[in-house]
């Protein structure tokens, strides 16, 4: 495919242009006023055919019809490339020509966007390369280095699609809930163990040798966030996804607030950590978060090319209730806490 380095390639799906998706570009891009407009017109005519056929391809249901971008009287005033995706929104699916190292992204379609794809074609418009995708843009031209990989775009869509009782909860009485404050006192529900114990282990999984050190904690936590009353556990975690299985290290550091008087006014200050099991960085577009026990999102981060941990700092009261969840291309752990 000219035009399109194989660096690029390693992180990308490269899909045919069909015929159809040509034929209904000719058509749109004729009712246009000028050459450059009919031009603008054929190219985000094809991306959002090519970008359809890639989330049908992932049973990810889409309805091109109803999308701005084939209404002929919006193309006439507007640069618009959207994708409806069926009960998620409005998927801008912006074309890149070939060689070009940005995509441009007018400010027209920064609202009423889910995301932005990248959509690279080559010379011949026989094929387009899907180079990444943001949820996210702060100007017109976004250098392609700056996407994120596309599996991303699928964890994203995949968990707009949830239905809403598919939302976790604590409030179902059947999750078994890991209480932090038995942490304290070296009480480990099955499954978990101390960071000690975790990284002394001689079981299967090899534990990166990054994390091998004298000083357990240290190894994983920042040492000047280790108090003497701090207590570690943790759990090796494995996600399978297309790309691959994986193994990741959920490590909590919790370190009661002495200076408080009552249990009941104790603040718990809660370090949580994600880190590779078996390679020094994590895969990327690792995602960690904290929810709430209504199930909405308190907070989150997620991995990019060459971080070796993710980390999320909370705080807490006694009998406060909330969950972990580390997600990859649509795959998902979920724990649940009470502090």
């Amino acid at each position: 495919m000219a035009g399109i380095g194989s660096e690029i390639y390693e992180s990308t799906v490269v899909l045919p242009i069909t015929e159809e998706a040509r034929a209904v570009a000719r058509r749109l891009a004729e009712g246009q006023p000028t050459p450059q407009k009919a031009e603008q017109v054929r190219l985000n005519t094809l991306a959002v055919s090519v970008v359809n056929n890639y989330l049908r391809m992932m049973d990810i249901p889409t309805d091109i019809a109803a999308s701005y971008s084939r209404k002929p009287f919006m193309l006439l005033w507007n640069d618009i490339a959207d994708l409806l995706v069926t009960g998620v929104g409005r998927l801008e699916c912006r074309p890149v020509k070939a060689r070009e190292q940005s995509c441009h992204v007018p400010v027209e379609v920064w609202d009423d966007r889910v995301g932005y794809i990248a959509v690279q074609m080559d010379e011949e418009l026989s094929e387009a390369a899907l180079l990444g995708f943001t949820q996210n843009v702060e100007g017109e031209e976004i250098s392609l280095n700056q996407f994120q990989p596309l599996q991303s775009l699928l964890g994203h869509l995949n968990h707009q699609l949830l239905p809403v009782d598919a939302v976790p909860t604590l409030v179902d009485a059947t999750k078994q809930l890991q209480n932090l404050s038995q942490w304290l006192a070296n009480v480990f529900d099955a499954g978990w163990q101390t960071i000690d114990s975790l990284l002394s282990s001689s079981g299967e999984l090899r534990l990166a040798s990054a994390f091998r050190s004298t000083d357990k904690l240290a190894s994983i936590f920042d040492a000047t966030s280790i108090k003497a009353n701090s207590t570690g556990g943790g759990k090796v975690i494995h996600l399978q996804t297309l790309r691959g299985n994986f193994s990741v290290l959920l490590a909590i550091l919790i370190t009661p607030d002495d200076s408080t008087s009552t249990i009941e006014t104790q603040e718990t200050n809660i370090v949580i950590k994600v880190v590779s099991a078996t390679s020094e960085s994590l895969p990327n577009g690792l995602q960690l978060m904290v929810l709430e026990e209504s199930g909405a999102i308190f907070n989150e981060t997620q991995a990019e090319p060459g971080d070796n941990y993710l980390q999320l700092p909370i705080g807490g009261h006694s009998g406060e209730k909330f969950s972990i969840k580390v997600a990859l291309d649509g795959n998902s752990i979920i724990e649940d806490f009470v502090i």
